[in-house]
């Protein structure tokens, strides 16, 4: 799925099935953990930037919360409402959406 932005992106989420959504918020959660790699000194213990490491495993708990609901047959968030919340957390955290994607 290869889309320019978070509008194009719930679109083409809708069409997916089951097991697509499922590989595509897998792909999302492994995404940001990469991105969020700059709140932290590589190699070692220190974290540079406490919220927003914060901001990023709020945003991951979304996620792998969605995922739970999806693998179960749940409904979790609607589907407008989570990109909404990626959308604006995203923005918040200054990631922007081609680089979010490329890590998926």
């Amino acid at each position: 799925m290869m889309t320019e932005n978070w509008d194009n992106e719930i679109d083409a989420f809708i069409r997916l099935g089951s097991a697509e959504r499922a590989q595509w918020l897998v792909c999302l959660a492994s995404a940001l953990t990469v991105a969020a790699r700059d709140t932290y000194e590589a190699g070692g213990d220190n974290i540079r930037d406490s919220r927003r490491m914060r901001r990023f495993n709020e945003l991951l708990h979304r996620t792998v919360n969605q995922l739970r609901h999806q693998i179960r047959g749940d409904q979790g968030f609607p589907d407008d409402m989570f990109f909404s919340m990626l959308r604006g957390e995203t923005a918040e955290l200054g990631v922007s959406f081609l680089a979010l994607k490329s890590l998926m």
